[in-house]
């Protein structure tokens, strides 16, 4: 990546419209030892979504390939059936009347959201789960007893945390399933009070209801760190990036459910001994070895795996299957030279989950014209992004997020 990201911009663009023009994988600038790499920018979520609907792909594939959660009982969902029989004891220990504090945390993008939205597969006829996913962190006291209140449906909300938690025990028991819990990790001032109300409501309803906190790893370590949340969770279900054998399952799954199938490059031969086997990603021209090479540049996590297989296909005049060609990796170098300020903010935007322009100067301490400066820098360097509905609010671009909270926690920036 050059040393002025803004003047690679132009060229980056450039490429696109080539490659619309064409509708075929355009070749990527050498990098200096000889390597081809994408810019970051070029994973940003708006310029792809862009690309991919210019380069007639199989709307189908689109489709199946996106890196949204899954809802309930998509026949997508695939390789986590273990962390789901262990929601399953979560369920059964609540219909049980043995309801516990749990947390369900992960790496952002390893599909945290997917896995809860499964809960509701797990229940029996008259039960249900209630589903909310905090859209932003309460600032206050106040605005957690609000934030909680609303998801009992609590429309006068009392002015202490005893009094609530006495109106929510007095309902029938429920499964409680709260989503973006790294909406609850926060440095702000104010932010404090906020994190221990909401907690404090939960441990005195705990009894009576089932809680299930879904949070992200990074934040979860800042909630342990500073609260000691995890003292208060009977278990926390800790789910892993994909490994190889589970990311092939998750691509082969996507692509029977496209309809469509792969070829590789002339000259390229499959894997034999997937010759026979019609279930195997081999068998619709994804190799081990590629899929070796794509949880490499992943890092496990579906997003960016997503990108680097739509990236690397092309559309063939002649042939009805899609041609798969070799992946290229992103060229991250710029990020060994990043400013101190520049890294403690991608840092705190990976613990929080993401961070408006007044919340980054308040963290940071900095004046509004230096805290637009930095972010929008960054967004410059493709490193962060404002994703579709949530325009206020930055964000690590989830096709990067593995690799910067990787080199994040090298440089002791996140621990």
């Amino acid at each position: 990546m050059p040393d002025n990201p803004l003047s690679a911009v132009p060229a980056a663009i450039a490429r696109y419209f080539r490659r619309l023009g064409h509708g075929q994988v355009a070749a990527e600038p050498a990098t200096d030892d000889g390597e081809t790499r994408y810019h970051p920018c070029q994973g940003r979520a708006d310029r792809v979504a862009a690309e991919l609907t210019g380069r007639a792909l199989p709307p189908a594939l689109l489709d199946a390939f996106q890196p949204a959660p899954l809802g309930p009982g998509s026949p997508l969902f695939v390789g986590r059936e273990a962390y789901l029989q262990r929601l399953q004891k979560t369920v059964d220990a609540w219909r049980q009347q043995r309801p516990e504090l749990v947390a369900v945390v992960g790496p952002p993008g390893c599909g945290v959201t997917s896995l809860l939205r499964q809960i509701e597969t797990l229940l029996e006829a008259g039960e249900r789960v209630d589903y909310h996913a905090l859209d932003g962190r309460p600032a206050s006291a106040v605005d957690a007893l609000a934030s909680c209140a609303a998801l009992f449906d609590i429309a006068t909300v009392p002015g202490s945390v005893e009094e609530l938690a006495a109106r929510i025990n007095a309902l029938e028991p429920r499964l409680i399933v709260l989503d973006n819990g790294h909406f609850l990790a926060c440095r702000i001032m104010g932010a404090s009070q906020a994190v221990r109300t909401f907690g404090a409501l939960m441990v005195a309803t705990q009894e009576r209801h089932q809680w299930v906190l879904g949070c992200n790893d990074e934040a979860w370590r800042r909630l342990g760190y500073v609260h000691r949340a995890d003292r208060f969770f009977e278990e926390v279900i800790e789910l892993a990036p994909f490994e190889r054998e589970g990311l092939g399952a998750l691509l082969a799954a996507r692509l029977r459910s496209a309809g469509v199938a792969l070829a590789l490059p002339e000259g390229e031969a499959a894997d034999p001994a997937a010759a026979e086997d019609t279930d195997a990603p081999a068998a619709v021209g994804l190799t081990d070895s590629r899929i070796a090479t794509l949880q490499q540049l992943s890092l496990g996590r579906p997003a960016p795996a997503f990108f680097h297989l739509l990236r690397a296909l092309e559309v063939p005049t002649d042939a009805t299957a899609l041609i798969l060609h070799p992946f290229v990796r992103f060229d991250y170098a710029a990020l060994d030279a990043l400013a101190r300020m520049e890294m403690f903010t991608l840092a705190e935007i990976a613990v929080h989950g993401g961070l408006t322009a007044p919340e980054h100067c308040s963290l940071l301490h900095l004046a509004d014209h230096d805290s637009q400066m930095l972010l929008q820098r960054l967004c410059a360097m493709g490193l962060l992004e404002r994703p579709a509905g949530d325009t206020l609010r930055y964000r690590l671009v989830p096709v990067h997020v593995g690799a910067v909270t990787q080199r994040l926690h090298k440089a002791n920036y996140l621990y």
